[in-house]
């Protein structure tokens, strides 16, 4: 099993369940123009800054076509009315297909579900108003505008995935 997503491959499917009860799988977001799938955790500060500014971008991008979808592999996530589906991953194996390493983590796929962006949303996660690039939002629009991605890759800005069996919170 492959452990880590490049740019270019194909996201790997999932069935997990919501906090609504409802099981989410990949594969039925088939209609979408684009498909934002990062993992997130309720713990990280990293993350839970960045909750107004994904509901922003949520906002933004849902209408033109673009599904989000969070997955939490640290814990089971709260219902915290967001506008996107949050998942847990119990057994952390999605988190590791994908080769998530923090939280919050992203990966953008295209209508075909090929990875053409990873890495964070934005330079500043815990005060998004004082960030000076949104390279997320930038990949989306450039593939909504059916430009080339000019930035496909960046490091995730976060909170360390803990993986079962670590008990210590890092931040990276």
């Amino acid at each position: 099993m492959k452990t880590l997503l490049e740019v270019g491959d194909f996201a790997p499917d999932f069935s997990l369940v919501g906090t609504d009860g409802l099981i989410y799988s990949i594969n039925q977001y088939k209609g979408y123009r684009a498909i934002v799938l990062f993992f997130t955790s309720d713990a990280c500060p990293y993350a839970r800054g960045m909750n107004g500014y994904l509901k922003g971008l949520v906002g933004e991008f849902h209408k033109k076509g673009v599904a989000f979808l969070g997955i939490h592999p640290n814990e089971e996530p709260l219902e915290n009315g967001s506008p996107w589906a949050n998942l847990y991953d119990p057994t952390q194996q999605i988190a590791k297909r994908y080769g998530a390493t923090t939280t919050p983590h992203f990966f953008l796929f295209d209508h075909h579900r090929m990875l053409i962006y990873s890495g964070r949303a934005l330079d500043n996660p815990k005060a998004p108003e004082l960030c000076t690039h949104e390279e997320l939002k930038d990949a989306l629009t450039e593939l909504l505008d059916l430009r080339p991605i000019t930035t496909s890759e960046t490091d995730p800005i976060g909170c360390a995935i803990q993986w079962i069996g670590s008990e210590e919170l890092v931040l990276v």
